[in-house]
């Protein structure tokens, strides 16, 4: 989705909007629901936090599958698909002792005995 597509969806400019990602202005509560509307998720997804294990926030994650041509009606679902590919192959990148193993057992079977 370009900047002019997402003002257009929220009645912003373009430049507002390039204002917004480059930490210039700051956003209103209204903004920032009108941006989570346009890019089909919550509003705190837009917000600062922890990265995902996907790269980004979802917001992110919408923004590129939008830009990529995935149609909207099925955006929620390719975000599904691509969180469980995520989550496979993470648990695939675990060694088989680990992927059975509990995160609490990992650390004492590590540490020598004595």
């Amino acid at each position: 989705m370009t900047q002019e597509q997402l003002a257009e969806a929220i009645g912003a400019t373009s430049g507002a909007i390039s204002q917004l990602e480059n930490g210039l202005i700051n956003y209103t509560q209204p903004t920032l629901e009108g941006l989570a509307g346009a890019l089909r998720c919550k509003p705190a997804d837009l917000l600062s936090g922890p990265p995902s294990p996907y790269g980004g926030t979802e917001a992110q994650l919408r923004a590129a599958l939008i830009a990529y041509g995935v149609d909207r009606d099925e955006l929620d679902q390719v975000v599904l698909v691509t969180r469980t590919y995520v989550s496979a192959d993470e648990k695939a990148e675990q060694s088989p002792d680990e992927a059975h193993t509990p995160p609490a057992n990992r650390r004492r079977e590590s540490e020598p005995s004595g």
